[in-house]
C-alpha cells in the first residue's frame, strides 16, 4: 500500500511562481532588455512605456507577436527583474540600478545572485490581490535562502549519521515539503525540520503526488496533473 505525504488542509497554500514567456531564452532576453532600458531616458510613465514596448518588439523573433504576448513581456520583465522603476504618483519612470549593472558588467551569474537575494513572497512579481492574501496568512518567505539552508542542514544530518552523500531536493519534495505548506512559508517549520522530513520520507518510501488528494483539485473538481502541481 502506498503511503503519501500530506499537508493538513488548514496549512495548505500554494505560492505562485511566475513563469515568464521567454523562459527558454532568458539569458539573451535579459542582456538585451537591460541594454535597451539603459538607452531609455528618465521620462513620463507613458513615454518610457512606449520606448520599452518598441524595444521588446525589436528583439529577434518578436516581430509579429500578438499584442497580448508583448504586454506579457512588458509586465513580466520589470515585475520579476526590476529593470525600471515606475512612480505613478510623480508620473516618472527611470531605468533601475540593476539594469545598469547587468548592462555594464554583462555578468548574468552575479545578476542572478542579486536577484535571488531579494526574490521573496510577498513581492512585486505578484498581483495585489495575491500579495494581500499572502500578507493575511502571515507568509514571509525567501525561497532561495530557505532552499540553501535546507541543503546545508541535510548535509549536516547526513554527516552526523556518517552517511557519505550530498543533500539534494527534487522539485516534488520542494513543492510539498516547502512551497505549499504555510507552516514553512511563515517560519513555523525550520529548514532543519524540512531536511529531516525529506530524509525520513526517502528512507520510508513515502510518495507525494496523489491524484485523489482533494487539495490538488482544480476549480472544475478534477485533479491537476503532477506537472501542474509541481510547476506552480
Amino acid at each position: 500500500m502506498t503511503t503519501y505525504y500530506k499537508i493538513p488542509a488548514e496549512f495548505y497554500h500554494r505560492i505562485h511562481f511566475v513563469r515568464p514567456r521567454f523562459k527558454n531564452n532568458i539569458e539573451n532576453v535579459l542582456l538585451y532588455m537591460a541594454t535597451e532600458c539603459c538607452h531609455i531616458k528618465t521620462q513620463s510613465c507613458s513615454g518610457y512605456s512606449k520606448e520599452y514596448v518598441r524595444a521588446i518588439k525589436m528583439f529577434p523573433g518578436n516581430i509579429g507577436l500578438s499584442d497580448k504576448t508583448i504586454a506579457n513581456w512588458r509586465t513580466e520583465i520589470p515585475a520579476l527583474f526590476g529593470f525600471y522603476e515606475e512612480d505613478k504618483a510623480t508620473n516618472i519612470t527611470k531605468t533601475s540600478p540593476l539594469a545598469f549593472f547587468l548592462n555594464d558588467n554583462q555578468d548574468l551569474t552575479q545578476f542572478f545572485k542579486f536577484f535571488l537575494q531579494t526574490f521573496q513572497f510577498p513581492g512585486g512579481h505578484l498581483r495585489a490581490d495575491e500579495n494581500a492574501e499572502l500578507i493575511s496568512l502571515g507568509i514571509k518567505f525567501k525561497p532561495a535562502k530557505f532552499l540553501l539552508e535546507v541543503l546545508k542542514s541535510g548535509n549536516e544530518q547526513y554527516a552526523a549519521q556518517n552517511i557519505e552523500k550530498e543533500m539534494s531536493i527534487s522539485a516534488e519534495e520542494a513543492t510539498y515539503c516547502i512551497f505549499n505548506d504555510i507552516r514553512v512559508t511563515t517560519g513555523m517549520i525550520t529548514p532543519s525540520e524540512v531536511a529531516k522530513t525529506i530524509i525520513y520520507n526517502r528512507k520510508n518510501g513515502i510518495k507525494y503526488y496523489n491524484s485523489n488528494d482533494p487539495l490538488i483539485f482544480s476549480s472544475k473538481n478534477k485533479p491537476r496533473s503532477k506537472g501542474d502541481v509541481i510547476r506552480y
